[in-house]
């Protein structure tokens, strides 16, 4: 069985990029967030949505214009601005809500899919790739890869 401090052990040495502005990449997912009042929830035992204290989520800046065109064509279709998650995966935007019709659904498929052309780190929709440099998978441009990678040399 694995536990976390074999898997720090693993890891230990290996140096992670992240955006340089990443603190107000935070500040712009947060305020797409108060802007259109989005709720967080999650589905607790009993099949109810509950509220909970903290948004669960974070995507990089460059998917944030296609946020806040979803969140704005969510409320026009109704939604409730309950969201139970926001965040990257496999290189792929993930948008999880709590009940969606299929108008919603249809919504989210579209940004989903327009995420995957669009580079997560400054938005261009130019020479736009997912890969994986180290361990983790990215949706970047040609500029921000090379921008990461030598990032990530200068860490090593």
């Amino acid at each position: 069985m694995t536990n976390i401090k074999d898997i720090e052990k693993e890891n230990e040495g290996q140096t992670f990029s992240e955006p340089e502005n990443i603190n107000s990449c935070e500040k712009s997912f947060q305020n797409l967030i108060d802007k259109y009042e989005i709720k967080y929830c999650y589905h607790n035992k009993e099949g109810e949505y509950t509220g909970y204290p903290m948004f669960n989520g974070y995507v990089n800046i460059g998917w944030h214009k296609l946020l806040d065109q979803l969140f704005k064509d969510l409320v026009d279709v109704g939604w409730d601005r309950k969201c139970a998650q926001i965040k990257e995966k496999y290189g792929g935007l993930r948008v999880y809500l709590g009940e969606e019709t299929q108008e919603i659904s249809d919504l989210i498929t579209k940004a989903e899919t327009e995420a995957s052309k669009t580079c997560e780190d400054c938005g261009s929709k130019k020479n736009v790739k997912t890969k994986s440099p180290t361990s983790w998978l990215r949706t970047l441009c040609s500029k921000c890869w090379k921008e990461r990678e030598n990032m990530r040399k200068k860490k090593v």
